[in-house]
């Protein structure tokens, strides 16, 4: 008996494992991808966020909750730079989310200021942010903040204050 194989097998077998080699490497991309098609492909990624009903992407928003807090401690840290340490006593969420914050917590709080080249812009937020720096302990303000690690916030905007009453 013989063990020798046909040409035309060999032949075949040969081309059907060429095509099946190329086939695969044609499928599979390696190395890098250039920044540009990075930047495409992110692009598709995004748009096939859409609902299937062609709704709008989702869109991520800030925390954000007005509350009235007392200034239990202040701490200045620099030059129109401070650290209130806050009592809550009543918070609103914003319409959309509900509040990160708890009422009858303490957080320590910051002011958000507006900034241009370094220096705090003039405008009437930071001077009312600046003007809290200048409340004493036991005053109440109202404010919207947003809670941005741990127990600490931004004052984002002060909508009021209030001085403690003098004995």
């Amino acid at each position: 008996m013989s063990l020798r194989i046909p040409t035309r097998f060999m032949v075949f077998t040969s081309m059907v494992l060429l095509l099946l080699s190329f086939s695969s490497c044609s499928s599979s991309k390696t190395g890098k991808v250039p920044a540009k098609e990075e930047g495409q492909f992110a692009r598709e990624d995004a748009d096939s966020s859409r609902k299937p009903d062609g709704g709008a992407k989702t869109v991520l928003k800030e925390n954000s909750s007005t509350i009235t807090g007392e200034i239990i401690e202040k701490k200045e840290t620099g030059k129109n730079e401070f650290v209130l340490t806050v009592l809550v006593k009543s918070l609103t969420d914003d319409q959309a989310y509900e509040s990160l914050l708890v009422k009858g917590e303490t957080y320590l709080m910051v002011p958000g200021f507006l900034m241009e080249n370094e220096e705090i812009k003039p405008v009437e937020r930071n001077r009312k942010l600046l003007a809290l720096g200048d409340l004493p302990i036991g005053s109440t303000f109202s404010a919207r903040v947003s809670l941005i690690e741990g127990n600490k916030c931004i004052i984002q905007e002060v909508l009021g204050t209030n001085r403690p009453l003098e004995k």
